[in-house]
């Protein structure tokens, strides 16, 4: 930051150099070869010399906004590759205190409880839930959870309908056997009970990932 301060500096102090040289040199030779009047020579000399403070004033104005324009899209840039960088590091250690709580667990519970724990507290997500879908039914379980709010269920009935825009999130993930992702549930057009539960509780996102 310093360094750039000083080629700043340099630049903007060359510049003015520049421009004030060139307009002494010029500025006076033209008046000299255009009036032989000292007295009006004068008068236009304080003239000239407040049009040069002008100029100069607004040389100098264009200069420093443009640097700060540069600086301020530089620090915008930063910014969002530092939260970049720290989004993908929090899912790196996400992602392997779930690799080595899979390695160590000897109970299914136990796996299930660690998992939501790591994700809500490593990944950095408000909540999250493992459900067991109950068979014969369209109804899904709570078995584990982690940051769970008051008025979110333990058992509730999911959406499945024959298309995928009539199924809900666990619907769709247990049908595609991928992931389903819903980026803003305010403006989804998709509203099942459950999910209106977890806007009622804040969520402004699902994302539904099938076990298997």
């Amino acid at each position: 930051m310093r360094s750039k301060l000083a080629q700043v500096a340099l630049r903007t102090s060359l510049a003015y150099a520049l421009v004030a040289g060139l307009w002494i040199l010029l500025s006076d030779r033209a008046m000299m070869a255009l009036i032989s009047d000292r007295e009006l020579l004068g008068r236009i000399s304080i003239y000239k010399g407040w049009v040069f403070v002008a100029v100069t004033a607004v040389l100098l104005f264009v200069l420093l906004r443009a640097q700060l324009h540069r600086w301020e899209k530089e620090a915008a840039a930063r910014k969002v590759a530092e939260e970049l960088t720290h989004k993908n590091n929090r899912a790196l250690r996400m992602l392997t205190d779930c690799n080595q709580t899979l390695i160590r667990a000897t109970e299914e519970k136990d796996l299930l409880d660690n998992v939501c724990r790591i994700v809500a507290a490593e990944g950095g997500y408000p909540m999250s839930f493992v459900a067991f879908v109950e068979p014969g039914t369209n109804l899904v379980r709570l078995v584990s959870s982690a940051g769970f709010k008051p008025g979110i269920a333990d058992t509730f009935k999911i959406w499945d309908g024959d298309t995928e825009l009539e199924r809900d999130p666990v619907a769709t993930a247990i049908h595609a056997g991928k992931p389903c992702i819903i980026q803003d549930l305010l403006h989804d057009s998709r509203s099942m009970p459950w999910l209106n539960q977890l806007k009622s509780v804040g969520a402004a996102a699902v994302c539904a990932l099938p076990l298997k």
